[in-house]
Protein backbone atom coordinates (compact mmCIF):
# COMPACT_ATOMS: atom_id res chain seq x y z
CA UNK A 1 0.00 0.00 0.00
CA UNK A 2 1.15 3.78 -0.81
CA UNK A 3 0.35 5.86 2.18
CA UNK A 4 0.58 9.85 1.90
CA UNK A 5 1.18 12.27 4.98
CA UNK A 6 -2.12 14.63 6.54
CA UNK A 7 -0.93 18.34 4.73
CA UNK A 8 -2.41 20.95 5.88
CA UNK A 9 -1.93 24.95 4.07
CA UNK A 10 -2.23 28.05 5.99
CA UNK A 11 -4.24 30.70 4.14
CA UNK A 12 -5.72 33.93 5.49
CA UNK A 13 -5.64 32.74 8.69
CA UNK A 14 -7.21 29.32 8.49
CA UNK A 15 -6.04 26.18 8.73
CA UNK A 16 -7.73 23.66 5.46
CA UNK A 17 -6.96 19.96 5.06
CA UNK A 18 -5.70 18.35 2.35
CA UNK A 19 -7.25 15.19 1.25
CA UNK A 20 -4.32 12.28 1.05
CA UNK A 21 -5.33 9.99 -1.36
CA UNK A 22 -3.64 6.36 -0.41
CA UNK A 23 -4.04 3.13 -3.31
CA UNK A 24 -3.86 -0.31 -2.48
CA UNK A 25 -3.20 -2.90 -4.91
CA UNK A 26 -6.01 -5.33 -6.01
CA UNK A 27 -7.32 -8.15 -3.95
CA UNK A 28 -9.53 -10.63 -4.94
CA UNK A 29 -11.01 -11.54 -1.95
CA UNK A 30 -11.99 -7.49 -1.91
CA UNK A 31 -14.44 -7.82 -4.77
CA UNK A 32 -17.52 -8.65 -2.41
CA UNK A 33 -16.54 -5.51 -0.58
CA UNK A 34 -17.42 -3.55 -3.69
CA UNK A 35 -18.65 0.29 -2.48
CA UNK A 36 -17.89 3.08 -0.85
CA UNK A 37 -17.22 3.53 3.11
CA UNK A 38 -16.82 6.38 4.80
CA UNK A 39 -14.78 5.85 8.26
CA UNK A 40 -14.67 8.68 11.11
CA UNK A 41 -11.10 10.25 11.94
CA UNK A 42 -11.41 10.95 15.49
CA UNK A 43 -8.82 13.36 16.75
CA UNK A 44 -8.71 15.06 13.64
CA UNK A 45 -12.12 16.77 12.98
CA UNK A 46 -12.62 14.65 9.58
CA UNK A 47 -14.15 11.57 7.52
CA UNK A 48 -12.26 9.85 5.68
CA UNK A 49 -13.27 7.58 2.52
CA UNK A 50 -12.89 4.24 1.17
CA UNK A 51 -13.79 2.84 -2.47
CA UNK A 52 -13.39 -0.41 -2.98
CA UNK A 53 -13.67 -1.77 -7.12
CA UNK A 54 -14.92 -4.78 -8.54
CA UNK A 55 -11.61 -6.17 -9.06
CA UNK A 56 -10.34 -5.43 -5.81
CA UNK A 57 -8.71 -1.94 -5.88
CA UNK A 58 -8.73 0.26 -2.76
CA UNK A 59 -8.41 3.97 -2.68
CA UNK A 60 -7.98 5.50 0.66
CA UNK A 61 -9.01 9.31 0.87
CA UNK A 62 -8.01 10.68 4.68
CA UNK A 63 -9.98 13.67 5.18
CA UNK A 64 -12.25 13.61 2.75
CA UNK A 65 -14.53 15.81 4.48
CA UNK A 66 -13.20 18.17 7.14
CA UNK A 67 -13.42 20.98 9.44
CA UNK A 68 -15.51 18.64 12.62
CA UNK A 69 -14.15 19.70 16.13
CA UNK A 70 -11.04 17.92 16.60
CA UNK A 71 -11.80 15.73 19.29
CA UNK A 72 -14.12 13.83 16.85
CA UNK A 73 -16.12 12.76 15.72
CA UNK A 74 -16.69 9.12 17.32
CA UNK A 75 -19.71 8.26 15.32
CA UNK A 76 -21.56 8.97 12.46
CA UNK A 77 -25.24 7.67 11.56
CA UNK A 78 -27.23 8.63 8.17
CA UNK A 79 -30.34 9.97 9.26
CA UNK A 80 -33.63 9.69 7.25
CA UNK A 81 -32.97 12.64 5.09
CA UNK A 82 -29.87 11.59 3.70
CA UNK A 83 -27.32 13.48 5.49
CA UNK A 84 -25.07 12.97 7.88
CA UNK A 85 -25.33 13.28 11.67
CA UNK A 86 -21.88 12.96 13.16
CA UNK A 87 -20.88 13.16 16.95
CA UNK A 88 -18.30 15.07 17.97
CA UNK A 89 -16.71 13.86 21.22
CA UNK A 90 -15.20 16.03 24.01
CA UNK A 91 -17.42 18.73 22.10
CA UNK A 92 -20.68 17.78 23.53
CA UNK A 93 -22.31 18.14 19.57
CA UNK A 94 -23.72 16.09 17.25
CA UNK A 95 -23.26 18.18 13.42
CA UNK A 96 -25.25 17.59 10.40
CA UNK A 97 -23.07 16.72 7.36
CA UNK A 98 -24.15 16.68 3.17
CA UNK A 99 -21.40 14.17 2.31
CA UNK A 100 -21.89 14.91 -1.64
CA UNK A 101 -21.07 18.42 -1.00
CA UNK A 102 -18.15 17.53 1.09
CA UNK A 103 -19.56 20.40 3.59
CA UNK A 104 -20.98 20.69 7.22
CA UNK A 105 -24.61 21.46 6.95
CA UNK A 106 -25.28 22.61 10.96
CA UNK A 107 -22.20 22.95 13.37
CA UNK A 108 -24.51 22.06 16.24
CA UNK A 109 -28.01 20.46 16.21
CA UNK A 110 -28.43 20.00 19.65
CA UNK A 111 -29.84 23.07 21.27
CA UNK A 112 -28.01 22.03 25.11
CA UNK A 113 -24.90 20.31 25.22
CA UNK A 114 -24.48 16.88 25.72
CA UNK A 115 -22.56 15.02 28.25
CA UNK A 116 -19.42 14.21 27.66
CA UNK A 117 -17.87 12.54 25.94
CA UNK A 118 -20.64 12.28 23.18
CA UNK A 119 -19.66 8.90 21.30
CA UNK A 120 -21.88 6.18 19.72
CA UNK A 121 -24.86 7.09 17.87
CA UNK A 122 -28.02 4.94 16.52
CA UNK A 123 -30.70 6.65 13.98
CA UNK A 124 -34.16 5.92 14.79
CA UNK A 125 -35.74 5.08 11.50
CA UNK A 126 -39.44 5.49 12.51
CA UNK A 127 -38.48 9.34 13.37
CA UNK A 128 -36.48 11.98 13.21
CA UNK A 129 -34.37 11.44 16.06
CA UNK A 130 -30.92 10.02 17.17
CA UNK A 131 -30.07 8.74 20.48
CA UNK A 132 -26.42 9.66 21.60
CA UNK A 133 -24.16 7.93 24.13
CA UNK A 134 -22.30 9.73 26.95
CA UNK A 135 -19.27 7.07 26.99
CA UNK A 136 -18.64 5.94 30.64
CA UNK A 137 -21.30 7.19 32.34
CA UNK A 138 -24.19 5.75 34.29
CA UNK A 139 -27.01 8.31 35.07
CA UNK A 140 -29.88 9.30 33.33
CA UNK A 141 -28.05 11.29 30.62
CA UNK A 142 -25.77 8.53 29.81
CA UNK A 143 -28.01 7.79 27.17
CA UNK A 144 -29.60 10.92 25.48
CA UNK A 145 -32.50 11.53 22.62
CA UNK A 146 -32.06 14.34 20.01
CA UNK A 147 -34.76 15.58 17.95
CA UNK A 148 -33.26 16.29 14.69
CA UNK A 149 -35.75 18.99 13.85
CA UNK A 150 -35.90 21.24 17.10
CA UNK A 151 -32.39 20.30 18.75
CA UNK A 152 -34.63 19.24 21.60
CA UNK A 153 -32.23 16.26 24.11
CA UNK A 154 -34.22 13.99 26.15
CA UNK A 155 -32.49 12.08 29.15
CA UNK A 156 -33.17 8.46 27.98
CA UNK A 157 -31.44 6.01 30.83
CA UNK A 158 -34.06 5.79 33.68
CA UNK A 159 -32.96 2.22 34.86
CA UNK A 160 -28.72 3.36 35.05
CA UNK A 161 -27.52 1.42 32.63
CA UNK A 162 -23.50 1.24 33.46
CA UNK A 163 -21.04 2.57 31.19
CA UNK A 164 -22.99 2.10 27.74
CA UNK A 165 -20.65 1.50 24.90
CA UNK A 166 -22.92 0.83 21.76
CA UNK A 167 -26.19 2.03 20.64
CA UNK A 168 -28.64 0.56 17.63
CA UNK A 169 -32.06 -0.15 16.41
CA UNK A 170 -33.39 -2.56 14.26
CA UNK A 171 -34.52 -1.97 11.11
CA UNK A 172 -38.12 -0.71 11.82
CA UNK A 173 -37.03 1.24 14.78
CA UNK A 174 -39.20 -0.92 17.20
CA UNK A 175 -36.53 -2.41 19.22
CA UNK A 176 -33.31 -0.47 20.82
CA UNK A 177 -30.09 -2.69 22.01
CA UNK A 178 -27.44 -0.93 23.97
CA UNK A 179 -24.15 -2.59 24.96
CA UNK A 180 -22.77 -1.94 28.29
CA UNK A 181 -18.80 -1.85 29.41
CA UNK A 182 -19.96 -3.84 32.52
CA UNK A 183 -20.30 -7.02 30.50
CA UNK A 184 -24.17 -6.85 29.31
CA UNK A 185 -26.10 -6.31 26.25
CA UNK A 186 -29.12 -5.02 26.88
CA UNK A 187 -33.02 -4.06 24.80
CA UNK A 188 -34.81 -0.63 25.93
CA UNK A 189 -38.08 0.53 25.30
CA UNK A 190 -37.27 2.96 22.28
CA UNK A 191 -40.11 5.43 23.97
CA UNK A 192 -39.35 5.10 27.75
CA UNK A 193 -35.43 3.89 27.81
CA UNK A 194 -36.61 1.46 30.07
CA UNK A 195 -34.91 -2.17 30.33
CA UNK A 196 -36.47 -4.87 28.71
CA UNK A 197 -33.61 -7.88 28.03
CA UNK A 198 -30.68 -8.35 29.75
CA UNK A 199 -27.78 -10.83 28.51
CA UNK A 200 -24.52 -11.06 30.00
CA UNK A 201 -21.33 -11.60 27.88
CA UNK A 202 -17.82 -11.80 27.65
CA UNK A 203 -15.71 -8.57 28.20
CA UNK A 204 -16.67 -5.10 27.45
CA UNK A 205 -19.27 -4.65 25.02
CA UNK A 206 -18.69 -1.77 22.83
CA UNK A 207 -19.90 -1.22 19.03
CA UNK A 208 -22.74 -2.64 17.88
CA UNK A 209 -24.74 -3.20 14.86
CA UNK A 210 -28.10 -5.08 13.43
CA UNK A 211 -28.25 -7.63 10.57
CA UNK A 212 -31.72 -7.05 9.32
CA UNK A 213 -30.50 -10.06 6.90
CA UNK A 214 -30.78 -12.26 10.11
CA UNK A 215 -32.44 -10.50 12.60
CA UNK A 216 -29.25 -11.03 14.59
CA UNK A 217 -27.06 -8.27 16.68
CA UNK A 218 -23.62 -8.07 16.81
CA UNK A 219 -21.61 -6.57 19.40
CA UNK A 220 -17.77 -6.09 19.83
CA UNK A 221 -15.29 -6.13 22.68
CA UNK A 222 -16.27 -9.70 23.75
CA UNK A 223 -12.67 -10.75 23.15
CA UNK A 224 -14.42 -11.04 19.66
CA UNK A 225 -17.33 -9.78 17.82
CA UNK A 226 -20.64 -11.49 19.82
CA UNK A 227 -23.69 -12.86 18.11
CA UNK A 228 -27.34 -12.04 19.70
CA UNK A 229 -30.33 -13.50 18.71
CA UNK A 230 -33.20 -11.50 18.82
CA UNK A 231 -35.79 -13.99 17.98
CA UNK A 232 -39.58 -13.91 19.39
CA UNK A 233 -38.89 -10.88 21.07
CA UNK A 234 -36.16 -11.86 23.18
CA UNK A 235 -32.48 -11.49 23.34
CA UNK A 236 -29.99 -14.46 23.48
CA UNK A 237 -26.59 -14.91 23.23
CA UNK A 238 -25.37 -17.30 20.15
CA UNK A 239 -21.43 -17.50 19.83
CA UNK A 240 -18.27 -15.15 19.82
CA UNK A 241 -16.75 -14.68 16.58
CA UNK A 242 -13.15 -14.55 17.37
CA UNK A 243 -11.14 -13.57 13.40
CA UNK A 244 -11.35 -9.84 14.51
CA UNK A 245 -12.71 -7.44 17.11
CA UNK A 246 -12.42 -3.32 16.97
CA UNK A 247 -14.36 -0.68 17.79
CA UNK A 248 -17.54 0.71 15.63
CA UNK A 249 -18.98 -2.59 13.83
CA UNK A 250 -21.10 -2.64 10.48
CA UNK A 251 -23.32 -5.84 9.10
CA UNK A 252 -23.60 -5.56 5.98
CA UNK A 253 -26.76 -7.85 5.24
CA UNK A 254 -24.67 -10.30 2.74
CA UNK A 255 -22.54 -12.13 5.54
CA UNK A 256 -20.22 -10.17 6.20
CA UNK A 257 -19.28 -7.69 9.43
CA UNK A 258 -16.74 -4.49 8.75
CA UNK A 259 -14.77 -3.52 11.39
CA UNK A 260 -13.40 -0.27 12.62
CA UNK A 261 -9.72 0.31 14.34
CA UNK A 262 -9.25 -3.58 14.33
CA UNK A 263 -6.01 -5.61 14.52
CA UNK A 264 -6.64 -6.67 11.09
CA UNK A 265 -6.46 -3.35 9.55
CA UNK A 266 -8.19 0.28 10.11
CA UNK A 267 -11.09 -1.23 8.10
CA UNK A 268 -11.32 -4.96 8.07
CA UNK A 269 -13.89 -7.60 6.84
CA UNK A 270 -15.04 -10.77 8.70
CA UNK A 271 -17.08 -13.89 7.32
CA UNK A 272 -19.70 -14.81 9.08
CA UNK A 273 -19.66 -18.02 7.83
CA UNK A 274 -16.40 -18.83 7.98
CA UNK A 275 -15.03 -16.39 10.89
CA UNK A 276 -11.87 -15.25 8.49
CA UNK A 277 -11.03 -11.68 8.09
CA UNK A 278 -9.63 -9.67 5.82
CA UNK A 279 -7.73 -6.24 5.99
CA UNK A 280 -9.73 -3.32 3.47
CA UNK A 281 -7.81 -0.45 4.61
CA UNK A 282 -5.05 0.47 6.53
CA UNK A 283 -4.04 3.52 6.33
CA UNK A 284 -6.60 5.57 7.85
CA UNK A 285 -5.33 8.07 10.66
CA UNK A 286 -7.37 7.76 13.96
CA UNK A 287 -10.01 5.19 12.27
CA UNK A 288 -12.46 4.23 14.95
CA UNK A 289 -15.59 2.98 14.21
CA UNK A 290 -18.16 1.78 11.48
CA UNK A 291 -21.20 3.34 10.10
CA UNK A 292 -24.78 1.52 9.27
CA UNK A 293 -24.60 -0.16 5.77
CA UNK A 294 -28.39 -1.38 5.85
CA UNK A 295 -31.07 -0.88 7.98
CA UNK A 296 -31.19 2.29 10.31
CA UNK A 297 -28.85 4.57 10.14
CA UNK A 298 -27.84 3.68 6.56
CA UNK A 299 -29.34 6.24 4.87
CA UNK A 300 -32.63 4.35 3.85
CA UNK A 301 -34.17 3.08 7.53
CA UNK A 302 -36.23 0.16 7.56
CA UNK A 303 -37.00 0.26 3.69
CA UNK A 304 -33.61 -1.25 3.33
CA UNK A 305 -35.07 -4.70 4.43
CA UNK A 306 -37.31 -4.24 1.46
CA UNK A 307 -39.47 -7.23 2.44
CA UNK A 308 -40.49 -5.52 5.90
CA UNK A 309 -41.39 -2.14 3.50
CA UNK A 310 -43.66 -4.00 0.88
CA UNK A 311 -45.53 -7.03 2.17
CA UNK A 312 -42.98 -9.79 2.19
CA UNK A 313 -40.29 -11.51 -0.02
CA UNK A 314 -42.50 -11.36 -3.41
CA UNK A 315 -42.88 -7.47 -3.15
CA UNK A 316 -39.08 -6.78 -3.56
CA UNK A 317 -38.88 -6.38 -6.77
CA UNK A 318 -41.48 -3.53 -6.34
CA UNK A 319 -39.27 -2.19 -3.38
CA UNK A 320 -35.99 -1.68 -4.96
CA UNK A 321 -37.33 0.46 -8.23
CA UNK A 322 -39.57 2.57 -5.33
CA UNK A 323 -36.23 2.98 -3.88
CA UNK A 324 -34.44 3.57 -6.99
CA UNK A 325 -37.02 5.71 -8.07
CA UNK A 326 -36.54 8.05 -5.15
CA UNK A 327 -33.10 7.81 -4.84
CA UNK A 328 -32.94 9.89 -8.71
CA UNK A 329 -35.98 12.45 -7.14
CA UNK A 330 -33.73 13.39 -4.37
CA UNK A 331 -29.86 12.87 -5.78
CA UNK A 332 -29.82 16.42 -5.87
CA UNK A 333 -30.67 17.59 -2.58
CA UNK A 334 -31.95 15.74 0.64
CA UNK A 335 -35.22 16.91 1.02
CA UNK A 336 -38.13 14.35 1.71
CA UNK A 337 -36.86 11.58 2.56
CA UNK A 338 -34.08 8.33 1.99
CA UNK A 339 -31.93 10.61 -0.90
CA UNK A 340 -28.76 9.02 -1.57
CA UNK A 341 -28.04 5.88 0.01
CA UNK A 342 -24.90 7.05 2.39
CA UNK A 343 -24.20 5.28 5.30
CA UNK A 344 -21.55 5.92 8.81
CA UNK A 345 -21.64 5.05 12.21
CA UNK A 346 -19.58 4.63 15.36
CA UNK A 347 -16.50 5.97 17.34
CA UNK A 348 -14.96 7.06 14.21
CA UNK A 349 -17.16 5.59 11.51
CA UNK A 350 -17.86 3.62 8.00
CA UNK A 351 -20.38 4.52 5.82
CA UNK A 352 -21.10 3.13 3.01
CA UNK A 353 -23.19 4.94 -0.31
CA UNK A 354 -25.64 4.31 -2.96
CA UNK A 355 -25.89 7.81 -5.43
CA UNK A 356 -28.37 7.61 -8.68
CA UNK A 357 -27.81 9.24 -11.89
CA UNK A 358 -30.02 9.66 -14.68
CA UNK A 359 -33.22 6.96 -14.29
CA UNK A 360 -35.00 5.10 -16.93
CA UNK A 361 -38.10 2.86 -16.93
CA UNK A 362 -38.82 0.67 -19.60
CA UNK A 363 -41.10 0.87 -21.72
CA UNK A 364 -44.20 -2.25 -22.27
CA UNK A 365 -43.91 -4.62 -24.63
CA UNK A 366 -45.23 -4.49 -27.83
CA UNK A 367 -48.64 -6.39 -28.47
CA UNK A 368 -48.29 -9.42 -30.16
CA UNK A 369 -47.47 -9.33 -33.73
CA UNK A 370 -46.40 -6.01 -33.91
CA UNK A 371 -42.31 -4.61 -33.73
CA UNK A 372 -41.23 -2.87 -30.54
CA UNK A 373 -41.22 0.77 -31.19
CA UNK A 374 -37.83 1.97 -31.78
CA UNK A 375 -35.91 2.77 -28.56
CA UNK A 376 -32.19 2.82 -26.42
CA UNK A 377 -34.33 1.89 -23.52
CA UNK A 378 -34.23 -1.56 -22.10
CA UNK A 379 -36.50 -3.84 -23.33
CA UNK A 380 -37.68 -5.57 -20.18
CA UNK A 381 -40.55 -3.74 -18.52
CA UNK A 382 -40.25 -2.68 -14.99
CA UNK A 383 -36.56 -2.12 -14.96
CA UNK A 384 -34.80 1.00 -13.53
CA UNK A 385 -31.79 1.66 -14.64
CA UNK A 386 -29.42 4.74 -13.27
CA UNK A 387 -26.19 5.73 -14.52
CA UNK A 388 -23.31 8.17 -13.25
CA UNK A 389 -20.98 6.88 -16.33
CA UNK A 390 -18.66 4.45 -14.49
CA UNK A 391 -21.28 2.40 -12.40
CA UNK A 392 -24.71 1.39 -12.95
CA UNK A 393 -27.65 0.70 -10.69
CA UNK A 394 -30.11 -1.98 -12.09
CA UNK A 395 -32.69 -3.23 -10.91
CA UNK A 396 -35.50 -6.11 -12.22
CA UNK A 397 -38.73 -7.98 -11.22
CA UNK A 398 -38.03 -9.79 -7.82
CA UNK A 399 -35.58 -8.99 -5.50
CA UNK A 400 -32.00 -7.55 -5.11
CA UNK A 401 -28.51 -9.55 -5.01
CA UNK A 402 -24.94 -8.93 -4.55
CA UNK A 403 -23.66 -7.96 -8.13
CA UNK A 404 -20.81 -6.99 -10.59
CA UNK A 405 -22.02 -3.51 -11.34
CA UNK A 406 -22.47 -0.27 -8.71
CA UNK A 407 -24.52 2.65 -8.31
CA UNK A 408 -22.96 6.02 -9.33
CA UNK A 409 -19.26 6.98 -8.10
CA UNK A 410 -20.03 5.79 -4.90
CA UNK A 411 -21.45 2.33 -3.89
CA UNK A 412 -21.91 -0.71 -5.32
CA UNK A 413 -25.83 -2.22 -4.95
CA UNK A 414 -26.24 -4.76 -7.86
CA UNK A 415 -29.57 -6.31 -8.75
CA UNK A 416 -30.78 -9.71 -10.02
CA UNK A 417 -32.66 -9.24 -12.65
CA UNK A 418 -35.33 -12.23 -12.77
CA UNK A 419 -35.26 -14.07 -16.38
CA UNK A 420 -38.82 -14.04 -17.90
CA UNK A 421 -40.45 -17.38 -19.20
CA UNK A 422 -40.40 -17.15 -23.02
CA UNK A 423 -44.00 -16.89 -24.22
CA UNK A 424 -45.75 -19.72 -25.68
CA UNK A 425 -45.08 -19.80 -29.99
CA UNK A 426 -47.61 -18.44 -31.81
CA UNK A 427 -48.88 -21.19 -34.64
CA UNK A 428 -47.91 -19.64 -38.23
CA UNK A 429 -50.80 -18.65 -40.64
CA UNK A 430 -51.36 -21.27 -44.02
CA UNK A 431 -49.36 -20.49 -46.80
CA UNK A 432 -50.73 -18.69 -49.70
CA UNK A 433 -51.40 -20.54 -52.93
CA UNK A 434 -48.63 -20.99 -55.54
CA UNK A 435 -48.64 -17.22 -57.83
CA UNK A 436 -48.82 -20.10 -61.13
CA UNK A 437 -51.19 -22.06 -59.86
CA UNK A 438 -54.92 -21.99 -62.11
CA UNK A 439 -57.23 -20.66 -60.38
CA UNK A 440 -59.45 -23.08 -58.38
CA UNK A 441 -63.04 -24.11 -60.85
CA UNK A 442 -65.96 -22.21 -59.81
CA UNK A 443 -68.75 -23.79 -57.82
CA UNK A 444 -71.50 -25.11 -59.41
CA UNK A 445 -75.17 -24.67 -57.51
CA UNK A 446 -77.16 -26.11 -60.33
CA UNK A 447 -79.00 -29.84 -58.69
CA UNK A 448 -78.22 -32.95 -60.18
CA UNK A 449 -80.31 -34.31 -61.86
CA UNK A 450 -83.52 -36.64 -60.56
CA UNK A 451 -82.93 -39.94 -60.99
CA UNK A 452 -84.88 -42.71 -63.14
CA UNK A 453 -88.22 -43.14 -61.69
CA UNK A 454 -88.25 -40.30 -59.58
CA UNK A 455 -91.44 -38.70 -59.25
CA UNK A 456 -93.60 -42.31 -59.91
CA UNK A 457 -95.91 -43.42 -57.44
CA UNK A 458 -96.05 -47.29 -56.68
CA UNK A 459 -99.80 -48.53 -56.31
CA UNK A 460 -101.30 -50.25 -53.54
CA UNK A 461 -102.47 -53.90 -53.35
CA UNK A 462 -105.70 -52.37 -54.79
CA UNK A 463 -103.95 -50.22 -57.76
CA UNK A 464 -104.93 -47.10 -56.65
CA UNK A 465 -104.73 -44.18 -58.61
CA UNK A 466 -102.50 -41.29 -57.06
CA UNK A 467 -104.51 -38.48 -55.59
CA UNK A 468 -103.28 -35.54 -57.38
CA UNK A 469 -105.66 -33.00 -55.55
Amino acid sequence: MRRSALGFVVGCGALFAIPVVALAAANPQLSASTGTYYVTEIGLGAIARVVVDGSGNVTTTEMYISGLPTSGPDSAVFANDGTLIVSNFDDGTISRVDVNARKIVTPMINKTPLDTPVADLASDPSGNDVWAIARGGSGTNALERIDLSSGAVTAMNPDSIDSPGGIVFNDSGSRLFVSSGGGSVYEVDPHTGHVLHQVKVDGSPDGMTYDPSTGFVFTSGCGGLCELDTASNGLRYVKTLKSADGDGIAADGRGHIYVAMSGCGDLCRVDLATDTSVTVADSISGADDVTPLVGAGSGAGACLNLSSCFGGPAAAGLAVASVALFMFVGASGYAGGPAPLPSVAGHGGVAHAVHAGATHIAAPPAPSGQPPPPSDQPSLAGRVQEETGERMFEVAGAGIEEGSTVVGSEAEVAAEQETLPPPPPEEPPPPPPPVDAPPPPPLDDTPPPPPPGAGRVARDEDDQEPDHS
